[in-house]
């Protein structure tokens, strides 16, 4: 099979539509996304038959999801990946709030619990993948985004610990696609401020800024 080695995405539209090309997924699966939210994924690629939930659409939880088990051919999982560590954080708090999640994990282990919920909720709706007439493996497939990331001055590998769970389940690791923001490098000198004072003060512990996020493509085997 083709794999699209070390090449950068400039959104996850791109990488499904990669995905798609990869022959992960086709236009004749069913596929569910059970975090749609704006719909972002699919403005490139879009099969004929998508399945779609978010919470602030329609109240169905990625945990806990209405269908059967083996039901779809693919899944498109967007899970909020990035834990908010305490911290006021427009950015995440929008991400949150896209979940309808008001009173998120504040730490990166609670978050990956979350995470990994909904990866066994995905493994169970999910159908074994089948070996079509080329004798290729079809079907399957779980698309999952994660990332690592700095939460309270220590970075948290969300990818390790995601693929280790997936791993955990019976999930097989075909690829990674890879998607890079244009900002990088270290992070500029900032201010912090204590929690038991509400002192400001200088930021004793930078990090590389982060900058890249990763789609993991599973697959479900019987």
């Amino acid at each position: 099979m083709t794999v699209l080695a070390a090449t950068y995405f400039k959104n996850n539209a791109e990488m499904i539509e990669a995905c798609a090309k990869l022959k992960f997924i086709d236009k004749r699966m069913s596929i569910l996304d059970p975090t749609f939210g704006n719909g972002l994924w699919w403005t490139k690629w879009k099969p004929a038959r998508l399945y779609y939930h978010d919470f602030a659409l329609d109240g169905v939880d990625f945990r806990n999801l209405p269908y059967p088990d083996n039901r779809f051919d693919a899944i498109a999982f967007d899970p909020p990946y990035v834990s908010a560590g305490g911290r006021e954080s427009t950015t995440i708090k929008k991400m949150y709030d896209a979940y309808g999640m008001k009173g998120a994990p504040t730490s990166p282990l609670l978050l990956q619990r979350l995470i990994n919920r909904g990866l066994r909720e995905n493994y169970r709706v999910v159908r074994p993948a089948k070996m079509d007439k080329e004798e290729l493996l079809r079907g399957g497939i779980v698309l999952v985004k994660c990332m690592d990331y700095v939460s309270s001055g220590q970075l948290w590998s969300g990818t390790y610990w995601t693929e280790r769970y997936a791993r955990r389940l019976g999930f097989r690791i075909e690829d990674k696609l890879i998607h890079v923001k244009k900002s990088g490098g270290p992070q500029p000198k900032g201010r912090t401020r204590k929690l038991k004072t509400g002192e400001v003060v200088p930021s004793r512990q930078q990090h590389a800024a982060h900058n890249a996020s990763m789609l993991l493509v599973l697959r479900k085997v019987a």
